[in-house]
């Protein structure tokens, strides 16, 4: 298998990166078409849908990124950072859940979410789009702007795969009948939760943890989808992680 040579630019490597953003467009019609054309709309053949459909993602971000000669390492996959990921969003979880019950001690436990979801957004939706969008366009993005200053090219590669995620949103809220207008708006609010999963993997270079902060975004333990208060949560205890790293263990990535 050919590999890419980023000092060159070959056109091996630029295909594999139009391929994978030409399918992150292009697929999410083409499933929600065929889902609507067939019926396929009973709660638990959505739910099986949407796991394998994240399958399928996850799966093109690793052959890209074989393809491209990324590593599982580079994104930041392995046993250690696997461990770090489970223990941020366990802090990150018990403050959301500490607030809750700080405001509502009575009606706190009635907001927590199903298993089912819970399961279905942070293991496969939240880490197969994140291997995606983060793990491979990103970083392929990074390596294409070399000429560049590494902040530059850092946000530039984080401000296009933010728009192809946008993007690949779009199909969903047309096909569940969302008027343009507000289909529009959506479209900035997900480029700005495209900007802050980018800064998310950015800040820590784990990428698994991105994919469970995506997926509680979609599904928290407590509360509902799209807190922002979670953004300021998580952000926060990336920032004092990297401090500790800083003063405790200064080699660590």
């Amino acid at each position: 298998m050919q590999q890419c040579d980023y000092g060159k630019e070959k056109s091996a490597c630029k295909r594999t990166l139009l391929i994978v953003v030409f399918i992150a467009i292009l697929y999410p019609s083409v499933f929600y078409f065929l889902s609507y054309q067939l019926k396929l709309d009973d709660p638990t053949t959505r739910y099986l849908l949407t796991v394998l459909s994240a399958i399928f993602l996850g799966s093109l971000a690793l052959w890209a990124l074989r393809r491209d000669n990324i590593s599982l390492a580079d994104i930041g996959i392995s046993l250690k950072r696997l461990g770090e990921a489970v223990l941020l969003i366990i802090v990150v979880s018990a403050i959301i859940g500490l607030l809750h019950f700080t405001l509502d001690r009575e009606g706190w436990l009635s907001r927590i979410a199903s298993p089912l979801l819970i399961m279905q957004q942070w293991i496969f939706v939240g880490l197969g789009e994140e291997l995606l969008f983060r793990g491979y366009l990103y970083n392929r993005l990074v390596r294409s702007f070399g000429k560049m200053s590494k902040v530059k090219a850092q946000i530039a590669a984080l401000a296009i795969s933010s728009l192809i995620f946008s993007a690949f949103h779009i199909p969903v809220r047309l096909f569940y009948g969302i008027p343009i207008s507000q289909v529009l708006t959506s479209l900035g609010l997900l480029f700005a939760a495209g900007i802050y999963f980018g800064l998310v993997y950015i800040r820590t270079k784990n990428i698994l943890f991105t994919g469970l902060a995506h997926g509680s975004w979609n599904v928290p333990i407590f509360g509902v989808s799209a807190d922002l208060i979670q953004v300021f949560i998580v952000l926060l205890v990336v920032e004092i992680r990297n401090i500790i790293y800083r003063y405790f263990a200064p080699t660590h990535p």
